[in-house]
């Protein structure tokens, strides 16, 4: 599969002129899906055909897998959605890792990226960690509960894919609730 993915994006000359690449990242028990990851995933999709940006779905993937791909491709966003623990730890399939860890994917594979969202409960705690490997981030500041990560998502992709807005802009229109933050240029 990674030599299909591999061969793909190199047959297909990707990463031309315009073009965008976008990580999607789906933190989710694949039999228990109550803050419903997949359909504001599926929604992210269908609102990227037709626009200037390459998805790239992950969904219940391991750390390993996350950080393989992390060394492989440059992402412009990298979005992830999913639970954290009461201790605040993002739940990969495999393992809970904490904000420094997460960081040192990016960091140990020198990857840089222009924005981060992570679209789960508190991680506002982990925005030093990913301002150290992104241009910009957003996170949430609080318990996110349905449907206020699904509304964001899909107002923040509409307008920046769709309207042509930049992160700061669509991050703007898009944060009714207030609990999102945005850190970055």
């Amino acid at each position: 599969m990674k030599r299909l993915i591999k061969n793909f994006f190199e047959e297909e000359g990707f990463k031309k002129q315009n073009e965008k690449l976008m990580l999607l990242v789906g933190m989710v028990d694949i039999e228990n899906d109550e803050t419903q990851v997949y359909k504001e995933l599926k929604m992210i999709l269908e609102t990227a055909q037709n626009t200037d940006y390459f998805v790239y779905p992950l969904i219940a993937c391991k750390q390993k897998y996350f950080e393989d791909i992390l060394k492989k491709f440059h992402f412009d966003i990298v979005h992830i959605s999913g639970h954290t623990t009461e201790t605040n730890m993002l739940l990969f399939n495999d393992e809970k890792i904490s904000g420094v860890k997460f960081s040192e994917f990016f960091s140990r594979n020198k990857v840089q990226n222009n924005l981060i969202i992570l679209n789960c409960c508190n991680s506002d705690l982990y925005y030093h960690t990913c301002t150290l490997t992104a241009n910009s981030v957003i996170t949430y500041d609080q318990l996110l509960y349905n449907p206020i990560p699904y509304d964001f998502s899909e107002k923040f992709y509409s307008f920046l894919m769709l309207r042509d807005y930049d992160f700061y802009t669509s991050y703007e229109k898009s944060n009714i609730d207030k609990h999102y933050v945005y850190y970055g240029l």
